[in-house]
């Protein structure tokens, strides 16, 4: 029986490796196949809009070009590409879309490069101009009644109901 540990001994590290950061948080892991069409980057962009929290990576092989569509919504000014990182690899055989960013000389595999994708500001001001007008056309058609506690249970909205009104009138 051994000593757990003696004074003076140094911890079992992996090889010659220091410990590099520790990133912990919501991402989403892309591959090149994801992008079949234009409707993609609209999908990507909703995504980026509404969890803007959430990191999008793209992970392509490193000596492949990025994918026509990306590309062209950098240029639209769409999708920022800020940042390519190499080198990663698979994390294991089989899987799909979980990768590891180790040293090329203790690596064996296909090696791929991590390209961040963001949401333009542009885009996003769009976005949420489109969301305001669209918020504001559903609040237009709402009816004049209004569904809260009121005197009598129901509310009106005076003003609904008499631009109502005068369109009825003047359809007449």
């Amino acid at each position: 029986m051994t000593a757990p540990m003696q004074t003076g001994d140094k911890l079992a590290r992996y090889p010659d490796l220091p410990w590099g950061e520790i990133s912990v948080g919501h991402f989403l892991p892309l591959l090149p196949e994801d992008f079949s069409d234009s409707r993609s980057i609209d999908d990507l962009c909703h995504h980026l809009f509404d969890f803007p929290e959430c990191a999008v990576y793209l992970y392509i092989p490193h000596d492949a070009p990025l994918p026509q569509v990306i590309r062209l919504a950098e240029e639209n000014n769409d999708i920022l590409v800020p940042l390519f990182e190499r080198p990663w690899y698979l994390h294991r055989a089989g899987t799909e879309r979980t990768f590891v960013q180790i040293p090329e000389a203790s690596a064996d595999g296909v090696e791929y490069a991590q390209v961040t994708l963001q949401l333009s500001q542009a885009r996003r001001r769009a976005m949420e101009i489109e969301l305001h007008i669209h918020v504001s056309k559903a609040h237009e058609t709402d009816g004049p009644m209004i569904l809260r506690p009121a005197l009598w249970g129901i509310g009106v909205d005076l003003p609904k109901l008499w631009r109502r009104f005068k369109n009825w009138r003047g359809r007449r």
